[in-house]
């Protein structure tokens, strides 16, 4: 009688440790997901800043220099923001 109780006290409590661990489990992915899509918003807030600083200052420096220089440094510029948009998408 005893060792029928015991064994199935042993039973109760490896229940309830697997239901212990997967709660655990459940609410460590949860937080994962959460933490996940904090950091992809805070990227596509940061990259949206830096598109926009990258435009105007294109814009600004196609004014302020000409001739092949401006042209490079215009390319260098228009290559990092497609390297931003292709990092978005």
């Amino acid at each position: 009688m005893i060792d029928t109780l015991n064994e199935l006290l042993k039973k109760l409590r490896k229940s309830y440790q697997k239901s212990s661990v997967t709660a655990i489990g459940i609410a460590g992915m949860q937080k994962h997901a959460d933490n996940k899509k904090k950091v992809e918003k805070k990227g596509e807030s940061v990259i949206s800043e830096v598109t926009d600083s990258l435009a105007k200052t294109t814009q600004t420096l196609e004014s302020a220099i000409k001739g092949q220089f401006g042209k490079s440094v215009q390319q260098a510029f228009d290559q990092q923001k497609n390297k931003l948009d292709k990092f978005q998408n």
